[in-house]
């Protein structure tokens, strides 16, 4: 049987869209955010005004690594990048060989009435084996958790 040459044409047509397609479907799923079970979350109540927990937040998470970005419009909402986990001229032997994880927290702080506050943390983890990996949501560890950080955190206000 001889395939035509416009034959030809449309089937590499056809084989490089499925490729193309193939490739986005994957870039995509790399990208996705973490999923809901993947984010360690934690609750506390506080008889403090939010501005003091709002403080005693970003000091925590300053001295734990992360770039703390308190929202201009909301100063209720407290976000911060990925944590620096290590900071050494040997971070890419770590990486490429033994994979790294990475931390981001969010906060949320509430009034309830004049005073008292409710602060809610949540952390996401996500880890990769090695530097060729992809980024895949897990379990925080305990060292990065939600729950260690509501402790700093009330330790910090003296309440703990």
């Amino acid at each position: 049987m001889i395939i035509q040459p416009s034959a030809r044409r449309s089937r590499a047509w056809l084989n490089l869209t499925l490729v193309g397609v193939t490739f986005l479907t994957g870039l995509a799923a790399c990208v996705a955010a973490p999923s809901p079970d993947s984010i360690e979350s934690a609750e506390a109540i506080f008889s403090l005004p939010t501005s003091q927990i709002r403080e005693a937040v970003v000091e925590v998470w300053t001295e734990e690594g992360y770039d703390v970005e308190v929202t201009q419009h909301d100063a209720t909402a407290i976000r911060s990048g990925h944590r620096r986990e290590i900071d050494s001229p040997w971070d890419w032997l770590l990486r490429v060989r033994f994979g790294v994880g990475r931390t981001q927290a969010d906060a949320q702080i509430t009034a309830l009435n004049g005073t008292s506050s409710k602060l809610a943390v949540h952390v996401a983890h996500e880890s990769k084996a090695t530097f060729w990996n992809h980024w895949v949501a897990s379990a925080p560890p305990l060292s990065n958790g939600a729950e260690r950080y509501l402790r700093l955190v009330k330790r910090r206000l003296g309440v703990l």
